[in-house]
């Protein structure tokens, strides 16, 4: 390597080398940080979901199962009252 422009090409090579290398290291970094929080938050939002779901089955669903003539009687009052009324 006698030349200038060859020792020129060969620098510029290696720089061009390594900053391609350090963007290729920080997408892959930012890239997977990004998706551990969205996995994370996902997995936040499911589980709320989940719990909410359990709620409503508790409170509202088994007392209906439990008791299914129960919700039928109270709005066949409902309905009586209402005619009393009229």
């Amino acid at each position: 390597m006698r030349s200038i422009g060859a020792k020129f090409s060969v620098g510029v090579g290696l720089l061009a080398l390594a900053f391609s290398s350090f963007m290729l290291y920080r997408t892959w970094v930012t890239s997977k940080t990004q998706t551990e929080e969205l996995m994370a938050r996902q997995a936040e939002l499911a589980l709320e979901f989940d719990l909410a779901i359990r709620k409503y089955v508790g409170s509202e669903i088994r007392p209906r199962m439990a008791n299914p003539y129960r919700s039928h009687a109270s709005a066949a009052d409902s309905h009586q009252s209402d005619r009393q009324c009229a």
